[in-house]
């Protein structure tokens, strides 16, 4: 099955974060703005939206075993744009 690698980039810290692989970037857009708000007080996302944006990198194919990465990183949402 053919999956979407998606990554949060910390503009703070310049890094992406380790992958995650979903079926639709639509699920990974839902598990971050519900993690930008997360109101606790040891969760970064709510308390610094604004340094963090989750990018689409390419795919992963877990019967071939390949990847195939996008020219460079797309933005999905930004910390700011998934707060409400």
């Amino acid at each position: 099955m053919i999956q979407i690698r998606c990554s949060v980039h910390d503009k703070a810290t310049g890094l992406f974060s380790r992958p995650v692989y979903v079926a639709a970037c639509a699920q990974a857009i839902r598990s971050f703005s519900d993690e930008v708000n997360r109101d606790h007080e040891d969760n970064p996302f709510h308390r610094h939206p604004a340094d963090y944006s989750l990018f689409e990198l390419g795919t992963w194919d877990d019967e071939a075993g390949t990847c195939e990465d996008l020219p460079q990183p797309r933005l999905l949402i930004s910390g700011e744009n998934a707060k409400l």
